[in-house]
């Protein structure tokens, strides 16, 4: 859960960077698929889109 933590910080400090300097690039977290088959349930997936991003999407 840490390295989740601070992968998702990293991914919402390096998207607003992106936003004032190259803001028609995409930015992606890439995660392994067992934390995505374990951590990335629908509900808790639903959870960090609601309270991250409207523009944070699979």
């Amino acid at each position: 859960m840490n390295d989740l933590e601070n992968a998702l910080g990293q991914f919402i400090f390096y998207r607003a960077i992106l936003a004032e300097n190259e803001p028609d690039r995409q930015l992606f977290l890439a995660v392994p698929d067992e934390v995505f088959q374990t951590l990335f349930q629908k509900e808790f997936y639903d959870l960090l889109v609601k309270n991250i991003s409207p523009k944070f999407s699979a």
